[in-house]
Formats: C-alpha cells, structure tokens, sequence
C-alpha cells in the first residue's frame, strides 16, 4: 500500500469518529494487527453492560425477543451473546502504544442506531493488559510491508467503502467487520496468506472471562455505499 498526503480528520466523513487519535499517529508504521474480543465486564469487581457490543440492547427485534433479557442479576449481558470486537494497531516504534479501529453503532443524534461509525483511537501503552480483553490474536506485518503506517490501514479501509457499514437488526456485526478488514490487509500482502482464516475461526467463538468458549455463528452486516438515510454526501470517503 502507499500512503498519500497526511490525513486530516477535519476532512473526514461522518461514518470516522477520530476524536481519541492523536494524528501524529498516522504515519507510524506499524509492527502487528491484534484482533480482541471484549468481555461484557469492564472489569472484574465492577460488572456493567458492555457499550459497543455486538450485540446491543439498541437493536433488539421482534424475532429476536429471548434477548431481551440482558442482563444477569441486573449487571451483566447474558454469558451466549456475542463479544464485541476491534482491531488493534501494534505501532512499531511506539514503545507498547498502539491505534485501535472499531466498528461501532451509531450514537449521533439524528442517525440510525444500526448505521456504523469507525471510532478510531490512540491507545497508551498497557493496552495489551486490558482486563476487558478476554481474547486476542496478533498477526505480524509481512516482511515486505514492515514500512505499511496506520494512515495507509486507514486509507484501505477507505478504499474499500469498509466505513459504510450497517449492523443486522440483532445488532451483530463486529465480528464480521474485523473478519473482513483482515482479508482485506492480506489481500494486499499486509497480512500473511492464511490469516484470515485463522481469524475466522477465533470471531466464531464466544469467549469469556470465566468460563469456556462455546460457539457462536457469525452473523453479517452490510457494507453499503449509501446510508439508510439517503444517498451518501460528499466527504473523504
């Protein structure tokens, strides 16, 4: 991949919300792509609901009505729905910082809550220690990519219309975004051939804190290039 000029978030469209990334960050190269599936608990002493997961109270349908019940005793999200899960931007000369990329739902007024918003963040070093993580996998960069900086990740999932994103009624779709970008970066030999596949395999899983992993099939959203409001206005993307 090659980057163009540095990007500028002022000149970006409503689908990013940068307002936790630090810009100087965009031309870091980066060293590994972490993908990490996060617990219904922010940590162990202070459960509460998880607030981009994917699946989220906001969305819940009709036919979908055993999810109702969220929460366990009032404090966490029923142990069979689905972790939430980001992409993690390991920076190569960061000392331990990284930029982590997540799907999110939509929480701007005026918008559809099932539309998606790419929140990206500058995260310090530690992050790896988050007790919120309950899983993650790290994929090096190939060799031939090791110069590839968060602002060219960034530009392909531009390139891609990978910010146009809307989640399935249920409100799933994390797992499928990060499925997703990740095919993408080895299509473009960022990643190596093969890691998506073992990606797949750990998305299709519902993992915990305190106890096993069961499976859970992933369901997909939608990449559009059109909003559920109407057509796309003019932006970055």
């Amino acid at each position: 991949m090659t980057a163009s000029s540095l990007m500028s978030a002022a000149g970006m469209d409503k689908h990013w919300n940068l307002s936790y990334f630090h810009e100087d960050d965009a031309a870091e190269p980066i060293a590994a792509v972490h993908i990490c599936a996060y617990s219904d608990r922010a940590d162990m002493y202070l459960p509460r609901a998880r607030r981009d997961s994917d699946h989220d109270p906001i969305f819940d349908s009709d036919d979908e009505s055993d999810d109702a019940g969220l929460y366990q005793d009032g404090l966490e999200i029923r142990s069979d729905l689905p972790n939430h899960w980001a992409l993690l931007l390991e920076l190569r000369h960061g000392q331990g910082r990284g930029v982590k990329l997540e799907m999110a739902p939509s929480w701007q007024a005026g918008r559809p809550a099932r539309e998606g918003t790419v929140l990206v963040s500058s995260l310090a070093a530690g992050w790896r220690t988050s007790e919120s993580i309950v899983k993650s996998l790290r994929f090096d960069v190939v060799p031939a990519a090791d110069v590839t900086t968060v602002q060219q990740v960034i530009e392909n999932l531009g390139h891609n219309a990978r910010h146009r994103y809307l989640f399935t009624e249920g409100g799933e779709g994390s797992r499928y975004w990060v499925y997703t970008v990740v095919r993408d970066l080895e299509a473009v030999d960022t990643l190596q051939e093969g890691d998506a596949d073992v990606a797949e395999e750990a998305l299709s899983m519902i993992w915990s804190q305190d106890r096993d992993a069961v499976a859970g099939r992933v369901r997909r959203g939608m990449f559009t290039e059109w909003t559920i409001r109407g057509e796309k206005k003019p932006g970055f993307w």
